[in-house]
């Protein structure tokens, strides 16, 4: 089955208690590579910059992805955690994800994705 996932990957720094940690991720490479590993066909509909560690991932996977490289940053998060204290801060978001002609048997769109949409309207 042919599954598109629309959503940002990220890469978000934690902060817990005193240690720094980059971490790549976000609902669009976890759906991506979750899909993939239940044998769909999976074309990720993204953006992220040249700098996401993820992108050879993607490759060996067989995860297309749509257009995707952007010349913005990477859309990242910031995730500060102290004892049971949980605070996440937007620090940038990528480009907009281009909506695209569909040829697949179902479509997820995941939390915090900016979708242009042909009338121009956002999601």
């Amino acid at each position: 089955m042919k599954l598109d996932v629309f959503s940002h990957c990220t890469i978000d720094t934690l902060y817990i208690d005193d240690y720094e940690y980059a971490v790549p991720g976000g609902p669009g490479c976890y759906c991506s590579l979750t899909a993939k590993a239940l044998k769909f066909d999976v074309k990720l509909h993204t953006k992220f910059s040249h700098d996401f560690p993820l992108i050879d991932d993607f490759s060996k996977k067989k995860i297309e992805l749509d257009d995707a490289i952007s010349d913005e940053p990477t859309t990242q998060f910031i995730l500060k955690i102290l004892d049971s204290d949980r605070t996440l801060f937007l620090q940038n978001m990528c480009e907009p994800i281009s909506y695209a002609d569909l040829n697949s048997d179902g479509v997820i769109t995941v939390s915090y994705t900016h979708l242009t949409l042909p009338t121009n309207r956002e999601v």
